[in-house]
């Protein structure tokens, strides 16, 4: 049972349906065999203005493009009114009456696919999708101020404006309202072609003697948004030459952005005016009262920035004092991790995989399956996580991206627990092993994107439920007549080791060792195989989820060349001796639709501790065991032990009553002389034997036997752990 992974830790944490990229979409009970009757529907994170659409995989003949959908074919919950129609013989569209979709809410949706066509089994006469309405979201980001040497008197705020869905700029003004020294400023809006980014400028702030505070906020309106942002920041007094602010900013080209109270002098980029401990060379450039200074090589997670006080304004004036901050940039770089050891899940019902993430919206699931006639083979070159000739014993069977931002509440700039059934992605074999990957690509990153959205961005695409992602790319690739398979999906063009450990480059997204992967196999059974050699296996089969013994599995036990040479069935006790034929290489358990594997090759066993207590196997001599409190004895020393001769306890002996005596032919031994064989025993023997007390099973007795040490000596020696026998 050591692959058994903790079951209850998957139990716990939250269930995400994968189907395309989205967790809202196909539910996890079903599985791609609808792919037969349904290619794609809506589904993931939609507009409160979207309509809800399905496409089937073969069009019905019997209907008319326009006309109206029959009444309880489709249906919603919560439920909602609106109108559905064929929008192609092969497309059904639910047009929702307006303000339906309310924000936030999750919907089920329900398909009776018998009313439409013949489905044959049962089964397939209900189909039930989900899909979530985004939150319309306007977020406000500061991006500094501005004070020009043309115009000391006055400064300029400059901030963008983020939303999900589009408005016209006329509303995006109208939503920002700018405070300061009680009156509103006058705010200029503009737009670069991108109709969810806006760009604003708040301006005319007259500077005074005294630092005054600019408040800058968002209000709804009649516009829906959730619009609850809201910053300050400080214009500065006339005068005071100082660092207003010293930012660090996360970009492709990432740099600090340092903001005076002055416009600033050309020369104040000079070389030693500015430096920072731990990034490498720096590059400045000045404009107005800003100084940006790029960081070429981050080389550590707190850089530490240094002003010089010989910094001058436009004017001349120097600083009071010379400026320092360290910042902390030690945000999680992209990341998922499996935080589960082992190998076997013991629910075959469900195939739940636990995962951890940070800074990623979304990953990508692959899953090989290894079959089940070919696990025997796959063992012969791995253990169950190994990963040695995959394209001769599985083959892809299924790819999905599962969109990890459709719970508002979950921070994904921090550690965050999922979990995904795999069950509602493939049809799933007893008996097969499942390779599992999640990795995640460049576009999934929301590393350095500080002002996310409480939920993902709508999009109106159809998810596939098919499995169509599996291309004829990837088909070829696993018809390829070679054993050894690797991932090679990657464009090496765009590879530059330099930036290998950067998230905003595309080369940390090609290191296969960020994406954890980790082979399944659903099974209730938990095997313990015991094995010293001979014609004897012994073996434990207990259920993982009870602990119970289970009774009558059957065990087939396999040599290397996968040819069976033992088999039994277990007791009531759930236990078996099994007579093998051969050297065993593995065991497979098989209970009703449970199927568990055991390597008992050697290497493969468990360590008992960190001792070695296999043993010693013996040809000739006898098993002895010596009860000695020190490393030396003398000639005439007594000390008690037990011993055994090589076929067993010596004949005769019984439960209760002394062993027969039995003599060895001696020799004199480190000088020792000969002397008269005690009474009983036809031999002369040293004088410097070891008098041994012996015993019959655990029943001690008091039989004196004389026994050489050159016949013992061996066994003796690593008995009494290497220490120096001297007699």
């Amino acid at each position: 049972m050591k692959n058994a992974v903790p079951y209850i830790l998957a139990a716990l944490l939250l269930v995400s349906g994968a189907a395309s990229c989205s967790r809202f979409g196909r539910s996890s009970a079903q599985s791609t065999e609808f792919a037969t009757f349904i290619k794609a529907h809506t589904g993931g994170i939609i507009s409160d203005k979207a309509t809800i659409k399905v496409e089937l995989a073969s069009s019905i003949p019997d209907v008319e493009p326009g006309s109206d959908l029959k009444e309880g074919v489709l249906s919603f919950t919560p439920s909602m009114k609106g109108s559905a129609r064929w929008l192609t013989r092969s497309m059904i569209e639910f047009i929702p009456e307006d303000g339906q979709l309310k924000a936030g809410q999750a919907y089920t949706a329900k398909l009776r696919l018998d009313r439409i066509q013949d489905v044959g089994s049962r089964r397939f006469r209900k189909y039930s999708f989900k899909f979530l309405v985004a939150i319309k979201e306007a977020i406000l980001q500061p991006d500094g101020i501005s004070i020009s040497e043309d115009s000391p008197q006055s400064a300029t705020a400059f901030g963008t404006v983020s939303l999900t869905e589009e408005l016209p700029l006329e509303k995006v003004r109208d939503m920002i309202v700018a405070e300061y020294g009680g009156s509103r400023p006058e705010v200029s809006v503009t737009t670069e072609g991108d109709p969810l980014h806006y760009r604003f400028e708040v301006l005319g702030l007259e500077r005074g003697d005294k630092d005054r505070k600019l408040s800058i906020r968002l209000k709804s309106g009649d516009t829906g948004f959730v619009a609850d942002s809201r910053f300050e920041t400080v214009i500065p007094a006339i005068g005071d030459f100082k660092v207003v602010s010293a930012e660090y900013v996360e970009a492709d080209d990432p740099y600090i952005l340092v903001s005076f109270s002055e416009p600033l002098s050309q020369m104040a980029a000079e070389e030693g005016m500015f430096t920072v401990e731990g990034a490498g060379r720096i590059h400045t450039k000045v404009d107005d009262s800003n100084v940006r200074i790029y960081l070429e090589d981050i080389r550590d997670h707190a850089p530490v920035l240094t002003v010089s006080d010989g910094v001058r304004c436009y004017n001349s004036d120097r600083l009071k004092e010379a400026y320092s901050k360290t910042f902390d940039i030690q945000e999680g770089m992209p990341a998922v991790e499996i935080p589960i050891s082992g190998n076997i899940l013991p629910d075959s019902r469900q195939l739940i995989l636990p995962f951890r993430a940070v800074n990623l919206k979304s990953v990508d699931i692959r899953v090989i399956q290894i079959y089940e006639e070919n696990v025997l083979m796959f063992l012969q070159d791995n253990d169950l996580g190994g990963s040695s000739s995959l394209r001769r014993a599985g083959r892809l069977v299924c790819k999905r991206c599962l969109r990890l931002d459709s719970d508002p509440s979950k921070n994904l700039h921090k550690w965050q627990n999922f979990s995904v059934d795999l069950s509602g992605l493939f049809k799933q074999e007893p008996g097969a092993i499942y390779r599992v990957q999640i990795s995640f690509k460049e576009s999934y990153s929301i590393y350095g994107q500080k002002n996310n959205f409480r939920s993902g961005k709508p999009s109106d695409a159809l998810l596939d439920i098919a499995s169509e992602d599996i291309t004829p790319e990837d088909d070829m690739e696993w018809d390829k007549p070679y054993p050894y398979y690797y991932d090679n999906y990657f464009d090496w063009e765009k590879f530059k080791w330099e930036d290998r450990e950067n998230p905003l480059k595309p080369s940390y997204y090609m290191d296969e060792s960020r994406f954890p992967v980790i082979n399944l196999l659903t099974s209730n059974l938990g095997v313990i195989a015991k094995y010293a050699g001979g014609d004897k296996l012994w073996v434990s089969v207990s259920d993982i989820l009870t602990a119970n013994p289970v009774f009558n599995a059957e065990l087939y036990v396999y040599s290397y060349q996968l040819k069976e040479i033992g088999y039994a069935k277990t007791g009531t006790d759930g236990m078996a001796e099994v007579a093998l034929s051969g050297k065993p290489f593995a065991v497979v358990t098989k209970r009703g639709g449970s199927t568990s594997y055991l390597k008992v090759s050697e290497g493969e066993e468990n360590s008992l501790s960190r001792f070695d207590v296999g043993g010693k196997a013996l040809d000739k001599g006898l098993k002895a065991f010596v009860y000695g409190e020190r490393g030396v004895w003398r000639p005439g020393t007594h000390t008690p032990g037990l011993w055994q001769p090589p076929g067993g306890p010596p004949s005769g002996s019984a439960p209760g009553s002394p062993p027969a005596r039995q003599g060895f032919s001696g020799s004199t031994r480190r000088g020792c002389s000969p002397q008269p064989a005690p009474a009983g025993c036809a031999h002369s023997v040293s004088a410097c034997c070891l008098l041994l007390d012996a015993v019959a099973g655990a029943v001690a007795a008091h039989a004196h036997d004389v026994i050489d040490i050159d016949d013992v000596i061996d066994t003796l020696w690593v008995l009494v752990d290497d220490r120096d026998l001297v007699i």
